[in-house]
């Protein structure tokens, strides 16, 4: 009796990750043909509201000049926040294999790409002997590369940016809060910033999709950012978490399986 019902719980649960599994992935497609199409008309905004600035923004007067300013800039807005879903998008497939992947290469690719090393102004301090994991090398990018503009973007006015990056080796036996998918050996990342930080009462609120703390006005950026960094480790079986406090910068935490 105990077997049977055992047998028809597993059943259970199967069914119902099939169905989660199912309408994520209608979710994904939609959010990747809806970005993509929407580009077209956009483009066309974008086009006739440059040749109407480029010909016509004499004749304009008053309110007409604002208004045209406003559209523009609403168009840009609007491109960077559908390159964002795109990107969201495509991190949300994991089509890509998962190949021996060098982190230390991947954060010294990233780092080269955005000269980040060469700005007096942010200083980025590099753990030796990152590992080698099994991972998709593209979104180990995508993850590196949103947690290190998130902390170029919130930073403090008055101090130069530090980021420190840090990294151990762990075990599901030392990581009881986070929800693993399999016993074994992980790798232990933290990005820790001295910018800004947050109520550690939003530290979950912060990797849902379009979730901001402050105005557009304060920050540039679509909140899709760290939305992109939880789907890439939940992609690798991993955990993220963040901590911080007003004032006091913040860390994330990333925790991967080596296999």
């Amino acid at each position: 009796m105990k077997n049977s019902t055992l047998t028809r719980k597993q059943r259970e649960l199967e069914l119902l990750n099939k169905h989660i599994d199912r309408s994520n992935q209608e979710l994904e497609n939609f959010a990747y043909v809806a970005s993509h199409d929407l580009h077209v008309p956009l483009r066309k905004i974008q086009s006739f509201g440059k040749l109407l600035s480029d010909r016509y923004a004499e004749a304009l007067t008053g309110d007409g000049q604002l208004y045209l300013e406003r559209i523009l800039e609403s168009t840009k807005r609007m491109e960077r926040l559908l390159d964002d879903l795109l990107s969201f998008s495509r991190a949300t497939r994991s089509d890509g294999g998962m190949v021996p992947s060098d982190l230390g290469q991947v954060l010294q690719e990233v780092l080269t790409d955005n000269n980040l090393l060469d700005q007096p102004e942010i200083t980025v301090n590099i753990p030796l002997g990152l590992p080698v994991i099994r991972a998709v090398p593209s979104q180990m990018q995508q993850l590196f590369q949103n947690l290190l503009d998130n902390a170029c973007k919130f930073k403090r006015p008055d101090i130069p940016t530090v980021i420190d990056i840090r990294y151990r080796r762990t075990t599901t036996a030392e990581l009881p809060e986070s929800e693993l998918w399999a016993e074994g050996n992980y790798c232990m990342l933290e990005f820790a910033d001295n910018g800004i930080g947050f109520d550690q009462e939003n530290a979950e609120r912060i990797f849902n999709i379009f979730q901001r703390l402050h105005g557009v006005s304060e920050f540039q950026g679509s909140g899709i950012g760290l939305a992109i960094c939880k789907k890439v480790v939940d992609n690798h079986r991993g955990a993220i978490k963040a901590t911080g406090a007003p004032g006091a910068g913040a860390i994330f935490t990333i925790v991967l399986p080596f296999e």
